[in-house]
C-alpha cells in the first residue's frame, strides 16, 4: 500500500511539472520556428525608431529608445559664411518595448522588453551665412537589438535610419522566432525518465 501509495505522489507531481513546464514555454533559441508575419523588412514613420504594422486580426508595433553619443561637435565656417559641423559617435546601449493587439477584440496579446546592444552615428549640419538661417542637417543611425516577449517569443534585428531636417526614414530589419519543440520534448523525455527510475527502486 506504501508503494503504491508512493506511486501516486510521484506520478502527481510529474504531472504538475509537466503541466507546469507547458504553461510557461522557454524563450526561443536555435532550432526554433519563426512567425512569419513578425519577420522581414518594416518601414516605419513618425517614430524615428520604431515601426508597426499589422497582418490578419494582429496589429503590432516596436519602439527604441538608443543612448545616442554627443553629437554637438566642432563647427567650422568658411570666408563666405558657410558652416558645417560633422562627426560620428557609437551607440553604446539602449532599450526597447512593443505590444501585440487583437485587432477584432481590441485586447492586448503579449508585450515586447528589448535593449540596444550596439551601433553608430554619422551627422551633417550646415548653416550659412554664419546660421542666420534654419539649419539643414542630415543624420544616420544604425544599432542593433535583442528582447523576448511576454508569451516567449524571442525578436532579434537591427534599425537603419535616415533622419534629413527632420524627415525621418526608419527601416527595421527582424526575425521573431517561437519557443523550440524540441525543449517540450526533452521536458517529457526528462521526466519519463524519472519515473522509469522510480519505479525501479520500487
Amino acid at each position: 500500500m506504501e508503494i503504491c501509495g508512493s506511486r501516486k505522489v510521484t506520478l502527481g507531481l510529474i504531472s504538475l511539472i509537466l503541466v507546469f513546464c507547458l504553461s510557461f514555454p522557454a524563450a526561443a533559441r536555435a532550432d526554433s520556428a519563426t512567425v512569419s508575419w513578425l519577420t522581414g523588412s518594416f518601414v516605419g514613420s513618425g517614430d524615428m525608431f520604431g515601426v508597426s504594422s499589422s497582418s490578419g486580426d494582429y496589429s503590432w508595433w516596436l519602439s527604441f529608445s538608443p543612448k545616442l553619443p554627443d553629437m554637438s561637435g566642432n563647427w567650422y565656417c568658411d570666408e563666405n559664411g558657410f558652416c558645417e559641423n560633422s562627426g560620428s559617435g557609437t551607440i553604446t546601449g539602449g532599450t526597447g518595448y512593443g505590444e501585440i493587439w487583437s485587432s477584432k477584440k481590441g485586447v492586448l496579446l503579449t508585450t515586447f522588453t528589448g535593449k540596444v546592444l550596439s551601433g553608430w552615428v554619422t551627422w551633417v549640419e550646415h548653416c550659412s551665412p554664419y546660421c542666420q538661417y534654419p539649419l539643414s542637417y542630415y543624420n544616420e543611425y544604425s544599432f542593433q537589438f535583442s528582447g523576448d516577449w511576454s508569451n516567449g517569443w524571442l525578436t532579434t534585428g537591427s534599425d537603419f535610419t535616415m533622419d534629413a531636417s527632420g524627415n525621418s526614414h526608419p527601416t527595421l530589419d527582424i526575425t521573431t522566432t517561437t519557443p523550440e519543440p524540441a525543449t517540450l520534448a526533452l521536458v517529457g523525455t526528462g521526466l519519463a525518465g524519472l519515473w522509469a527510475r522510480h519505479r525501479r527502486r520500487n
